[in-house]
């Protein structure tokens, strides 16, 4: 089985099956975290939109391979990438991200550089798909054994298999996602859908 089937069918798995809860460390996604990533994300469009003209990898792509590991980073690794290969992008778009103020009554800049911003929207859009799910509370070694059979159907070569590895840890980082964190999302479930399903696939 090609690996890009595997990934596709342990993608699947996620989505359908249901995941796991971890209790909060204390450091629960909020609201306001959602709100302030939404609204950003409007003023960010125009340049993604100038970035996609000059066929520039921006941060609102989803690339499955991307997103291998823990943390699922995503918006991070996006970022990371554009301040090596495209600085004067990574600058423009620090200058909108770190001059966002939030709140028009004693506002406050949220975030204090693009990885700050980037780490915060990873978090979310993990949450958001783990929210997806029916919340009942599965372990992850429920998630690994179906996953398992798919995994020795691939061939296991060197590359291929820190492949697999990096998909088992994403998997795992989807099942320690907090119940408090799904529950912030799912208030803003609409907005965040309409904004994940505008992510081409590069």
């Amino acid at each position: 089985m090609k690996f890009s089937r595997v990934l596709c069918a342990l993608f699947l798995i996620l989505i359908y099956s249901p995941a796991a809860s971890f209790a909060g460390d204390g450091d629960n996604l909020k609201s306001s975290d959602v709100e302030e990533f939404l609204e950003v994300s409007k003023l960010l469009r125009p340049l993604v939109v100038e970035m996609e003209a000059k066929k520039i990898p921006h941060y609102f792509q989803v690339n499955p391979m991307a997103m291998l590991g823990r943390n699922v980073p995503s918006h991070l690794k996006a970022v990371e990438n554009l301040k090596k290969d495209y600085p004067e992008y990574y600058n423009k778009t620090e200058d909108i991200v770190t001059n966002f103020v939030f709140g028009k009554k004693n506002g406050v800049k949220p975030y204090k550089s693009v990885e700050d911003w980037a780490k915060k929207a990873d978090r979310i859009m993990l949450a958001f798909y783990t929210s997806q799910s029916d919340g009942s509370g599965r372990k992850f070694k429920d998630l690994q054994a179906k996953a398992a059979p798919l995994l020795m159907m691939s061939q296991m070569t060197k590359e291929t298999s820190a492949k697999m590895q990096g998909m088992m840890d994403m998997l795992k980082s989807f099942s320690e996602v907090s119940e408090e964190d799904q529950n912030v999302v799912r208030i803003h479930e609409k907005e965040l859908t309409i904004h994940f399903g505008t992510y081409p696939n590069p």
